[in-house]
């Protein structure tokens, strides 16, 4: 293939626009005000980490715990089969509704406490969505143009041994 002048400057076009102004527009937006940006990342930061915390404890703790309960309800319920006896009846249901009850509160709780962060690290990052809505709609305008400008250099190409229209 022979590179044309007009296919350089597409080039060079879609480069400004696939690059500089995105990077440009995020520098306009954030770059400028260093102060609010690291406030910004610490509280997110830190609500993060609460949330991680959860999440690896469910995991390491809670999930062990969980399996235990699990598995003395299955025993209870496998008992209740076979009881006779109507005081030994009532005393394996009241366990085994609290067994229930704690293991419905410990699967019902971990997603409760992540919602409740996941919402109040929107709450904290309404501002900044909005800021970031903006960058993302010029890059993605300046990445559209780029495009453009490559269906533009495709279409200036020419092969090298191409004769010249008259």
């Amino acid at each position: 293939m022979k590179k044309t002048k007009w296919q350089a400057v597409f080039i060079v076009c879609q480069f400004i626009c696939m690059f500089i102004v995105p990077v440009l527009c995020l520098w306009l937006e954030y770059g400028s005000n260093a102060f609010v940006s690291v406030k910004y990342k610490i509280s997110i930061t830190g609500m993060i980490f609460v949330l991680l915390f959860f999440a690896l404890s469910k995991r390491f703790w809670l999930n062990d715990t969980l399996k235990k309960l699990q598995a003395k309800i299955a025993n209870i319920e496998t008992d209740a089969l076979s009881m006779t006896d109507q005081q030994a009846i009532t005393t394996a249901k009241k366990v085994y509704k609290r067994y229930r009850c704690i293991d419905l509160l410990f699967k019902l709780l971990m997603p409760l406490v992540l919602l409740i962060g996941l919402t109040i690290i929107i709450k904290a990052l309404e501002e900044q969505a909005l800021k970031m809505y903006g960058v993302f709609l010029w890059s993605t305008m300046s990445f559209a143009v780029g495009i453009g400008f490559k269906a533009l250099e495709i279409h200036c190409t020419k092969f090298v041994h191409e004769v010249k229209d008259k």
